[in-house]
């Protein structure tokens, strides 16, 4: 079972993210939150915050032109199209 379950059912391609870290719990368990910046909706967690686990999500979803990221994450872009932003994803 995804750690996203129940959190966007989405019948609709995305074309626009952005992806930030958060806590899963305080100084123990980090991961990474995904959002649909055009509908202001969260998409998915994913588990940590590795780049692999990035990139294999990225990578099975095609539609995705752009990609905001926060500015502390890392400056090796996964995918063509990644943007840093001003904004925290996470507070939409």
């Amino acid at each position: 079972m995804s750690c996203a379950a129940g959190l966007n059912s989405r019948v609709y391609e995305l074309a626009i993210i952005g992806i930030d870290h958060f806590v899963f719990r305080r100084g123990q368990r980090y991961g990474t939150i995904v959002c649909d910046l055009e509908r202001r909706r969260p998409v998915t967690l994913l588990p940590d915050r590795e780049q692999a686990t990035s990139q294999a999500w990225l990578a099975n979803h095609p539609s995705i032109v752009t990609v905001a990221r926060a500015r502390g994450m890392a400056r090796r872009s996964p995918r063509p199209g990644l943007m840093p932003h001003r904004w925290p994803t996470a507070g939409i």
